[in-house]
């Protein structure tokens, strides 16, 4: 018998392990994540869209005017060349020769004609926990959604916020723990591996967002079944930090969940909010 998380004693017992699935944890208290990994997009974005990837191999354009069956850029597809580039200033290296590196590096090409300094995009609905609510009196629809997980993410000595974006590997078993008053649960545990991105301009701050925007009641009930949500930044030194978030299992909530990976970092300049199926953007918040 080992000891886990919690005073719980520890009896591991196999459930099942799968990659590329589903995971989740509770919200409000512990957050919500969703059941899927990113679904491939279409085939209407031809020139927009690399037909191996199915991802954008260009920087985003902040002059668009609708994103139909847009998907955006690649997380994972980034995660390969960001990491060759070694952005992160090393120990013994001088502020003037790190930042002449810098110049060197913001040139480099990721994936198509993405550079280090592009203006990229993440379809982020997935993993943001949107929620709606309309007021037909007012003929206001309220929209809330949240980073989901966020975790608090360290850079220049700045705690600043972070999104994940693709669940990368999932692996699933289960254990009975057992408290030291002998009640017993049966323990979820998930292993998962993410690939995230960070808001360099934007502090960690735990809740949510909300928007609301006036329409009609008959337009609504479409509108709240497809929303979907955009971040669009430029890619921004270190480029690259770790993310790490866990929760740890109790009697009443029976979930042991840590999922780690890597973040790409951004300045955030854009988040949209928009209808997946039309491509309509309905609202778009600004960040300096």
């Amino acid at each position: 018998m080992t000891t886990a998380k919690l005073s719980f004693t520890m009896v591991y017992r196999p459930l099942f392990i799968t990659l590329l699935g589903a995971f989740a944890i509770s919200a409000d208290t512990h957050a919500q994540m969703d059941a899927e990994r990113l679904t491939p997009a279409g085939s209407d974005l031809a020139p927009q869209i690399n037909s191996a990837t199915r991802f954008s191999q260009i920087p985003f354009d902040e002059h668009l005017q609708a994103l139909p069956d847009f998907k955006g850029n690649s997380c994972e597809q980034l995660l390969i060349p960001l990491r060759a580039l070694n952005g992160a200033k090393g120990e013994y290296e001088t502020s003037a020769a790190y930042a002449q590196r810098l110049e060197q590096i913001r040139t480099a090409n990721l994936a198509g004609s993405i550079t280090a300094s592009s203006i990229v995009s993440f379809e982020a609905t997935r993993h943001a926990s949107i929620s709606s609510e309309y007021d037909a009196d007012a003929k206001v629809l309220s929209v809330y959604f949240s980073m989901s997980p966020s975790s608090e993410i360290m850079s220049g000595g700045q705690s600043i916020a972070s999104a994940v974006i693709d669940l990368l590997e999932r692996n699933v078993d289960s254990y009975v723990a057992e408290n030291i008053y002998g009640r017993k649960s049966d323990v979820t545990r998930t292993r998962a591996k993410v690939c995230a991105i960070g808001f360099k301009n934007l502090k960690f701050e735990p809740g949510r967002a909300e928007i609301h925007m006036q329409i009609e009641a008959d337009k609504a009930p479409a509108a709240r079944k497809n929303l979907g949500l955009i971040y669009v930044g430029q890619l921004s030194a270190p480029y690259l930090l770790k993310y790490s978030y866990s929760q740890a299992p109790t009697v009443s909530l029976p979930v042991d969940f840590e999922a780690v990976g890597d973040v790409i970092m951004l300045q955030l300049k854009k988040a949209y909010l928009y209808d997946r199926q039309t491509g309509e953007i309905h609202r778009v918040a600004d960040y300096k």
